[in-house]
């Protein structure tokens, strides 16, 4: 699939009575490197002192719902491109990384191929973790660019993966720059980006070059259209019929940074020697979204 024909398919959700002709790409990918695991190189693309390990005991978070609990022993993970990424010991993770507007979308993954990935993104952008000295020390489109290698070499499918990381990168934790993109938008219009870029996704497998550009022209895209509601235009003109009932509880709130919100770890989160519905309190709400609870 070419990238101009993914770009167009979601950014024309976006931008009311676009034209192909003015969507061009911004960049082949300046920031972000377009190596992918699994690579050929023997050395990267690892996870050592896997698979996680939570110690048996549950810590509060406040304002979020999901269950977390402290890794028990460090995990380090080596990029596509060499790089080490550390999640110490005791970091907080509650399994899952997928920000809370798409969960309808991408649901609440927590099989072993998803937690090792989970618990080093949260060493870097979690929620529970900002005293770590890594927290946020790298850039976020880095992090959440290294959740997909992660989400690769524990085995997750190239196609799954894709569509994990295009829910992070577009609705997860981002610091360093103004807040804007598609996680401006209302939570029913997220998804609607959301499902159309996943459909895409699932039926054309686009290289992952051409993945990040559509991502950034997503981005760009819902910019412009927020800024042109805040002129007074409204983004009325450009919502279909009948996404009200999209919203999910979310009372019409964007997601604030946290990307972990509503989310609880499932039976397939290895705390100590015991599954976690074996602990006192057996599996809290079984991993569904709690949408009374307000973002933050």
């Amino acid at each position: 699939m070419g990238v101009r024909k993914i770009v167009v398919v979601g950014a024309c959700l976006i931008l009311a009575g676009c034209s192909p002709d003015v969507l061009q790409p911004s960049r082949a990918d300046g920031v972000l490197s377009t190596r992918v695991c699994p690579a050929d190189a023997p050395e990267t693309c690892l996870f050592f002192n896997s698979p996680v390990r939570l110690e048996p005991r549950e810590v509060p978070v406040p304002f979020r719902f999901g269950r977390f609990f402290p890794m028990a022993e460090a995990l380090t993970f080596v990029d596509s491109g060499g790089k080490r990424w550390v999640a110490p010991r005791g970091t907080l993770t509650d399994g899952a990384s997928i920000p809370r507007v798409f969960v309808p979308i991408v649901g609440q993954p927590r099989s072993p191929e998803f937690v090792n990935a989970a618990a080093i993104h949260d060493a870097y952008c979690g929620i529970g973790n900002e005293n770590l000295p890594q927290w946020r020390k790298d850039e976020w489109r880095s992090v959440h660019r290294m959740f997909y290698d992660a989400l690769r070499a524990s085995g997750t499918d190239e196609i799954r993966a894709k569509v994990m990381f295009a829910a992070v990168y577009l609705a997860g934790p981002r610091w360093g720059e103004p807040r804007g993109g598609v996680q401006t938008l209302p939570p029913p219009r997220q998804r609607q980006v959301m499902r159309r870029l996943q459909e895409s996704i699932e039926d054309e497998n686009p290289p992952f070059a051409e993945l990040l550009i559509a991502l950034e022209e997503l981005d760009a895209e819902a910019s412009v259209e927020i800024a042109r509601s805040r002129e007074g235009r409204g983004l009325e003109s450009v919502l279909s019929p009948g996404n009200g009932g999209d919203a999910g509880g979310e009372n019409g709130q964007t997601p604030g940074n946290g990307d972990q919100d509503g989310q609880n770890p499932g039976n397939d989160m290895p705390v100590g020697n015991a599954p976690v519905d074996d602990l006192p309190g057996g599996q809290g709400n079984g991993g569904q979204a709690q949408d009374s609870v307000g973002a933050l």
